[in-house]
């Protein structure tokens, strides 16, 4: 299992939903737990570069990205339309993800919420 440091928080948060991402997640080998994590870094690096490039939150190919961010985010847990903007909201607010996304791009967590907003509206 992939150590997670903001697991306690998480389970306090919303317990529910946290104990079934850890059995959902568990289910992986660890080859695929470790190719998981690969995946979603590949795809905020490809966003990186699409920002980076001066790419629009709603450019097709930034969505394209944002349609494979939510695949991977429901190999953890599936969110409804609320939920996933909400998530991406959080990229912008909280400072841990915000710090983890901007490392990358200055505004890149601004950036993929905005595109996660926009996603979610026309698919969710």
């Amino acid at each position: 299992m992939i150590d997670n440091p903001y697991a306690e928080e998480a389970e306090a948060r919303w317990a529910n939903e946290y104990r079934a991402s850890v059995k959902r997640f568990g289910l992986l080998t660890d080859v695929e737990q470790a190719a998981a994590v690969d995946r979603g870094e590949q795809v905020r690096d490809e966003i990186a570069a699409l920002f980076l490039a001066g790419a629009t939150s709603d450019d097709p190919a930034v969505q394209e990205l944002i349609k494979l961010h939510y695949q991977w985010i429901c190999i953890f847990w599936t969110p409804n339309r609320e939920q996933y903007i909400g998530l991406g909201k959080m990229y912008g607010q909280d400072p841990r993800f915000t710090e983890f996304y901007d490392k990358k791009a200055n505004g890149l967590a601004d950036f993929i919420g905005e595109a996660i907003r926009v996603w979610s509206e026309q698919n969710l």
